[in-house]
């Protein structure tokens, strides 16, 4: 018999030489792969850095929203004591703000809303219902 005609029992990739054994080459599907691996995350890692910023930003918005409730709910304070007002007292934004009052100017909420006063004891509200939620503690 000659080498031509004997049948092996290792498989194919186990016939080859040294040299072509060190090196493989890849395939059109191990290339395809690698497309479509590249492609994956090139369009998936700017949607998710976008989504978590968008989620800070949103948390940072909330922070400055409280923070600016908290400024109003001291200058209502600071104007009961002032004044000698008690907790039911009604408080106007007309007590707060000016150029010689408490608040030199009326705020805004960093997420577009309006901010509302109505009595010492109450404190402010925000009309985003999650930002007066957050400055409650709830």
């Amino acid at each position: 018999m000659d080498d031509a005609t004997i049948y092996h029992s290792e498989p194919a990739w186990q016939l080859r030489n040294e040299a072509e054994a060190r090196f493989h080459p890849l395939t059109l599907i191990h290339l395809l792969g690698v497309v479509r691996t590249m492609r994956f995350l090139l369009l998936t890692l700017p949607v998710v850095a976008v989504l978590a910023t968008g989620c800070r930003r949103d948390g940072v918005a909330q922070e400055a929203c409280s923070a600016k409730m908290k400024n109003i709910d001291g200058a209502i304070v600071t104007w009961a004591m002032d004044h000698h007002k008690s907790v039911n007292d009604v408080v106007n934004w007309e007590d707060l703000v000016g150029s010689d009052k408490y608040l030199r100017e009326l705020p805004s909420c960093p997420h577009g809303g309006v901010y509302s006063i109505t009595t010492v004891g109450a404190g402010p509200t925000c009309s985003i219902p999650k930002d007066t939620a957050y400055f409650r503690g709830q």
